[in-house]
């Protein structure tokens, strides 16, 4: 039995080894292969890192050129603004210019009026005598 025994230990031995080695083996291909998949998730978190940043540069773009739009359009609007608020204010200027000659000729009219009104009274006082009428009501287109 001891041979035996022996021999059997023996072969427990190679087969604890055998087993053993095949351990190391199947630990080292799901360590190689763990690896790959590491390997081929931070290729995929890479790409998408890649088009992350190529979307937000693209959008940064489109910002910038709609940023530069905007201040284009304001400055239009700017310009506009000011056009049309110097053409009111010219206008304004005109209207009261015409509003002011307008009550410059009614004033003057108006003394005019009153000045002619005082001549023609003292035209038919000194008139009177000259043509021998009365002074009392006669009529000035009657001559005597």
């Amino acid at each position: 039995m001891g041979v035996t025994a022996a021999v059997l230990a023996g072969a427990g031995a190679v087969y604890g080894a055998s087993e053993a080695s095949k351990a190391r083996r199947q630990a080292g291909r799901a360590q190689a292969e763990a690896a790959q998949q590491a390997q081929a998730a931070q290729q995929q978190m890479d790409q998408q890192i890649a088009v992350q940043q190529e979307q937000a540069s693209i959008a940064q773009q489109r910002l910038q050129a709609e940023t530069g739009r905007a201040a284009e359009e304001r400055g239009r609007f700017e310009q506009e603004k000011a056009k049309l608020e110097a053409e009111a204010k010219k206008r304004a200027e005109e209207l009261e210019t015409s509003q002011r000659e307008m009550s410059e000729r009614e004033a003057g009219r108006l003394r005019a009026t009153r000045r002619s009104g005082r001549r023609s009274m003292l035209s038919q006082a000194r008139l009177a005598p000259e043509l021998g009428l009365g002074s009392g009501g006669a009529n000035l287109n009657q001559i005597m």
